[in-house]
């Protein structure tokens, strides 16, 4: 009997050494006994924070962005050179089928835009180069470039790696 006492007590008294000289981590001492657990009380004048519902969130009415339509008439060259990451962006270039000038003094107004959504790598910004007023966008990454061309009705989007 003595001999199981002093065996209990040494291993108490390991286990305090442990815990009390801060072990790293977590100290896992068993479930809580004593039915069910209490709350901290909260001070007067301080707001009670609800926990977040598990459900879907409700959407804002009218929506976050305006809604806009994506060119349909879109080609896409060597997809097989996408960034194996991309993110989808959507970008605006010059028309292909542009109307006639809007001004009746014979200046012309700015050209329209198109939407059109092309896969960008996620790293940094690329360097931008604009030609033929605003038909020919090259997006340059690096070792990933996009080559996007406005003209006869389409649009073409080129991936180089």
């Amino acid at each position: 009997m003595k001999k199981l006492m002093v065996t209990t007590a040494f291993a108490l008294l390991f286990c305090a050494s442990t815990v009390s000289f801060g072990q790293e981590g977590p100290v896992i001492l068993g479930p809580a006994s004593g039915g069910d657990t209490l709350a901290a009380p909260i001070a007067e004048g301080e707001p009670v924070i609800e926990p977040i519902p598990a459900g879907p969130m409700e959407a804002y009415p009218g929506g976050v962005v305006e809604s806009f339509s994506l060119f349909q008439c879109v080609k896409v060259k060597d997809p097989h050179h996408i960034h194996p990451c991309a993110v989808p962006t959507i970008i605006q270039i010059a028309d292909p089928c542009p109307k006639k000038c809007c001004d009746p003094c014979g200046e012309c107004c700015a050209s329209p835009c198109v939407n059109v959504q092309i896969c960008v790598p996620p790293c940094g910004c690329p360097k931008i180069k604009t030609r033929r007023n605003g038909h020919y966008v090259k997006y340059d990454y690096g070792k990933y470039r996009i080559e996007v061309t406005s003209r006869n009705g389409k649009v073409i989007v080129d991936y180089d790696d």
